[in-house]
């Protein structure tokens, strides 16, 4: 009789913890739907990525990558400033080792187009010679280098991050010693 009272509380036990479990289930589930009704995605619950945040999700060609080269040496053969600035985002993080001698900015960076603007435009005014010849082109999944030749016959490369929209978000110059 012990044996039978012990089978019968176990299938009870047993019975009770699946009907506990089932319901538990069944709470979650509905949960999980009605929270699906409210927000159909994660993706849609997410805020929109800033038009200019450089986030790495252009993809690069090597026909892209030669074409942009070829083309931001054009622009700066021309020292025509707008065109040069057509390559990069309103909020274009760039750093250089003359940053510091010709704006005075000790860290040798700039943040924001209309202060690589100022940089520039008194870099052109400097160097009214400037010629750059490309020698180069490497690059990376939403990256690209660009070495190249100046007019002095020092040699520099230029590194670059793409946003999503296809403009220089973050640029690095780097000069031959």
């Amino acid at each position: 009789m012990a044996l039978r009272f012990r089978v019968l509380l176990l299938i009870a036990i047993l019975l009770l913890a699946f009907a506990a479990w089932r319901t538990y289930d069944a709470d979650i589930h509905s949960n999980a739907q009605a929270a699906a009704s409210a927000s159909p995605t994660i993706e849609s619950a997410r805020p929109a990525a800033p038009k200019n945040e450089c986030a790495g999700t252009y993809m690069l060609t090597r026909e892209s990558a030669e074409h942009f080269a070829a083309d931001w040496i054009a622009a700066w053969n021309s020292h025509d400033l707008a065109r040069i600035l057509e390559h990069y985002s309103e909020d274009l993080e760039f750093s250089s080792p003359y940053i510091v001698a010709l704006v005075g900015e000790p860290s040798g960076k700039l943040k924001g187009n209309a202060a690589v603007r100022d940089y520039w435009s008194k870099a052109l005014a400097r160097v009214p010679n400037l010629k750059f010849e490309l020698q180069a082109v490497y690059m990376g999944a939403s990256t690209l280098i660009v070495h190249y030749r100046r007019q002095d016959g020092g040699t520099a490369l230029e590194w670059f991050e793409f946003n999503a929209n296809g403009k220089v978000c973050k640029s690095a110059a780097q000069y031959g010693a």
